[in-house]
């Protein structure tokens, strides 16, 4: 993450008490003398530790992520994320991987795109770089393509827009600049159970230096888009606070992110 962000996780651990034995103390009380009380007290001992923690129970965890960023002097949290409940231990982690037909197709949000259009490939599956299998979208009409997991086979494309305020006197808080947002959509994502999209900011170059020498802002948080790349035309961007909600599947999209998955090419004239 950025200088001024850190992130932390842990897990929240609730335990409810099942009762604690008295073999100890009675064991003591019963002996009399005192040889025959520290005789009682050692082969108490043998179980005290047992029965301490069979006196604590988990009864159940959830993880928590904490976001906190620097905001002129002070850090401050300003996002809480909490995992869902975990009863048994063993069965955290993600689901088995969708291993669908590789097909870049349409999902349920309206401005999803599928593999007919010109600026959408069907994902492919790459296993050159050795045994993990890779799918590849590619978008030709900015430039790019982006290395994906195995599980995102399948994935679906979703179209949105940026909009930038201007921050110059004579036009300040208008949106003077917009671009377009190309989203890749996890397979398993659904309305009931959404999942962390991988959003790209498209800008062009004289848009990143407008941004960049405060021209206009995009959003209200404290920092601006995060570049992963650029051609001769159009420079791509990963929004501030993408993840601000920590929905189901955002640590494995901060992962693929740090694998710098995004190669960009020229775009079609």
């Amino acid at each position: 993450m950025a200088d001024d962000r850190y992130r932390v996780k842990g897990e929240i651990i609730e335990v409810a008490s099942a009762g604690t034995g008295g073999a100890g103390g009675t064991g003591a009380g019963e002996a009399g003398g005192a040889e025959a009380k520290e005789k009682a007290i050692a082969e108490a001992g043998e179980t005290a530790g047992a029965e301490v923690e069979a006196a604590v129970v988990i009864a159940a965890k959830r993880a928590i992520t904490l976001e906190m960023g620097k905001f002129g002097d002070r850090w401050l949290i300003d996002a809480v994320g909490l995992g869902a409940y975990v009863d048994d231990p063993a069965s955290s982690g993600d689901a088995t991987p969708n291993t669908g037909d590789g097909q870049t197709h349409t999902g349920n949000d309206q401005n999803s795109t599928g593999n007919g259009n010109s600026d959408d490939k069907a994902g492919s599956t790459d296993t050159a770089g050795g045994p993990a299998e890779t799918v590849v979208y590619e978008n030709d009409e900015y430039g790019f393509r982006f290395t994906l997991p195995a599980g995102w086979k399948g994935y679906t494309i979703v179209q949105d827009t940026w909009e930038g305020l201007s921050l110059e006197e004579s036009s300040e808080g208008e949106v003077t600049e917009s671009g377009p947002i190309v989203s890749i959509r996890h397979p398993k994502w659904t309305a009931e159970q959404p999942r962390q999209d991988i959003p790209i900011m498209v800008f062009t170059l004289d848009q990143w230096e407008a941004l960049e020498q405060g021209k206009f802002h995009i959003g209200a948080a404290p920092v601006g888009p995060r570049e992963l790349g650029r051609n001769s035309r159009y420079l791509f961007a990963l929004p501030a606070r993408y993840n601000y909600a920590f929905p189901t599947g955002h640590e494995e999209v901060e992962d693929i992110l740090n694998g710098n998955p995004l190669k960009p090419m020229e775009a079609e004239a």
